[in-house]
């Protein structure tokens, strides 16, 4: 079973191919890997997993084919972009934290740092050439203390949506509330816009900006 690390906005360089986990395996002597948090000298608990167990996964370190398409020579920067766009495609293992950073009340003792893992898989819902859409959806498998590895849970995760020259762009005004705004036409040539929408195909968040390829990555 095989996954890459995800890298949402600069691409990987590792094939994709897998299958699901949900927490780093015990035996593995890598399991031990950085968690976003306070530092432990200040006397915040240690970080805390998952109460189940992934399976056990191997990442794949060598080269898709979806990068060898975008280090193509002699392309358009168009069709360079796209090929970025569209490299995102496949599954990941992911990490997910949580870190309570605020407390409105110091007398409450401050929760764990939370930290799980799990596989993202990324799936091109849509392309019409200069809209591009990537469904994610979580795919977990558990592992039972004997060793058995359960049926995969599927869950619908986040969509992003990919637009060139955008002319609107949605911008978050708060109290939930969010409207489309016009891209002046300078900011607009050789730009892309990446809107993120929740579960429940709510907005999230809206960026815009252009791709630079360098030798090893894109961003």
């Amino acid at each position: 079973m095989k996954v890459a690390p995800v890298l949402l906005l600069v691409l990987p360089l590792l094939a994709a191919s897998a299958r699901a986990c949900d927490a780093a395996p015990r035996s593995d002597p890598r399991a031990t890997r950085y968690t976003f948090a306070w530092p432990r000298g200040e006397g915040m608990p240690r970080p805390r997993g998952a109460t189940t167990r992934g399976a056990p996964v191997t990442l794949d370190p060598e080269p898709g084919e979806a990068w060898k398409r975008l280090r193509a020579p002699e392309l358009a920067p168009f069709e360079r972009d796209r090929r970025a766009i569209l490299a995102m495609a496949g599954p990941y293992r992911v990490s997910f934290d949580f870190l309570e950073v605020v407390r409105f009340d110091p007398a409450l003792k401050p929760d764990a740092p939370y930290q799980s893992w799990g596989t993202e898989y990324v799936f091109v819902s849509e392309d019409r050439g200069d809209f591009i859409a990537l469904q994610h959806v979580l795919v977990m498998r558990m592992q039972d203390r004997d060793g058995r590895i359960s049926e995969p849970l599927v869950t619908r995760h986040w969509r992003q949506e990919w637009r060139y020259e955008p002319e609107t762009l949605l911008v978050y005004e708060g109290a939930n509330t969010f409207v489309r705004r016009p891209v002046p036409p300078d900011q607009r040539r050789g730009a892309w816009s990446q809107t993120v929408f929740q579960v429940d195909d709510s907005p999230r968040y809206a960026a815009r900006g252009r791709w630079e390829h360098g030798d090893s990555f894109s961003t």
